[in-house]
């Protein structure tokens, strides 16, 4: 695209023949006239340009432009999409997180369900066993103390048998005996 082909489109696809370099901008006859009267640094295209007019750098430049304009929309798309994408992205992981922590309560539920339960049933065994033990002891002491009076008795008894063998013997030495 050459310049010399682009026309102003302020004052009716006039021809730019001018170039102020105090706005750093192309002019046509109007736009002089009207907006850069009072510029002391405008020239004609012609002597700015010097043969940029057809210049490769240029048309090189211009076609840059170009490709960047049809770019930024679809930029600017890709970047919207990547977003969204994004969003969508944090909303899933979102979900996961709080189904996985659901899991993991149901679970510790799960689990702290089972351990109370094993833990009244070792409670119950324990305190059978204990009851169990404690009639045992019940059971050893009056058994002890039947023994411990059976001997208290039979004590008493072989105490008496002895006293009396005594009072036996006594009695009987006393018979023998002899008073004079």
């Amino acid at each position: 695209m050459n310049i010399s082909d682009q026309r102003c489109s302020k004052h009716g696809n006039l021809p730019f023949e001018f170039f102020c370099i105090g706005h750093d901008s192309l002019c046509c006859k109007e736009c002089q006239v009207v907006s850069h009267r009072s510029c002391q640094k405008v020239m004609s295209f012609d002597i700015v340009s010097k043969g940029i007019k057809s210049s490769q750098s240029l048309v090189d430049a211009m076609e840059r432009k170009e490709h960047i304009l049809t770019a930024i929309p679809l930029i600017s798309n890709d970047r919207h999409t990547f977003i969204e994408s994004i969003k969508t992205e944090a909303s899933v992981v979102k979900d996961e997180i709080m189904k996985l922590k659901e899991e993991a309560i149901s679970l510790i539920k799960s689990v702290e369900k089972s351990m109370i339960e094993n833990l009244k049933q070792k409670k119950e065994k324990i305190l059978t066993n204990a009851k169990g033990i404690h009639k045992e002891i019940q059971d050893i002491e009056r058994m002890t103390k039947k023994i411990k009076n059976m001997f208290d008795m039979e004590f008493a008894v072989h105490y008496c048998q002895t006293i009396l063998m005594e009072q036996n013997k006594y009695n009987h030495r006393e018979e023998n005996q002899i008073y004079y």
